[in-house]
């Protein structure tokens, strides 16, 4: 069980969670993500690392409630937790010296920046 450490209601259906996951924030790279699991009776959801912290060995996610299994998410608390389970990560962007970084930024997400590729 990984475990919540802090949670934000964005808006009444989008949360944001900082959750306790040192393997996961070490090794994340932009564009991965990490599959949750709500319960052991909970189904498997994707969710993209909107951020990481390596040092503190954190993981920011940001859903919306829009199912069965976020639903139940959105009312866990700060010391709950969760299971991610191991998902394939996605393929990193490519990068070069020269690269300029594009980012975006969901209107109902935060105020949070991705880093999405190289252009």
């Amino acid at each position: 069980m990984y475990k919540i450490l802090e949670k934000q209601v964005l808006s009444d259906v989008t949360k944001l969670m900082i959750v306790e996951a040192p393997h996961v924030a070490r090794n994340a790279k932009a564009g991965q993500f990490v599959i949750v699991i709500a319960d052991a009776q909970g189904e498997r959801i994707p969710l993209t690392i909107a951020d990481h912290d390596p040092i503190a060995g954190t993981v920011t996610l940001i859903f919306q409630e829009v199912g069965k299994s976020t639903l139940q998410m959105g009312t866990m608390n700060v010391g709950d937790g969760f299971t991610p389970s191991p998902a394939r990560w996605a393929i990193p962007p490519r990068s070069s010296p020269t690269a300029r970084w594009c980012a975006w930024q969901a209107a109902w997400a935060s105020r949070r920046c991705i880093p999405l590729r190289a252009t």
